[in-house]
């Protein structure tokens, strides 16, 4: 992460919210590119991680709610 400057905790909490999405999405690109190599072990890395990114994601979104919010935090 680029060093922005910003040192609230609920900046740095949205800054880490966008670079997990990015991850993601990142992740899922390797699934696609796995599953069309034929790869099975590189197909479950590429599970694993989503399920560890989609996890943390949502531990990220619940700490930027309000307390007693039950909707996902959107930027």
């Amino acid at each position: 992460m680029l060093e922005t400057g910003q040192h609230d905790i609920g900046d740095i909490l949205r800054e880490s919210l966008e670079h997990e999405k990015a991850a993601l999405d990142y992740d899922y690109e390797l699934l696609k590119l796995a599953e069309g190599a034929g790869s099975v072990l590189l197909e479950e890395y590429a599970r694993e991680m989503i399920v560890a990114e989609e996890l943390h994601l949502d531990e990220v979104n619940k700490m930027l709610r309000t307390p007693g919010d039950v909707e996902a935090f959107t930027l």
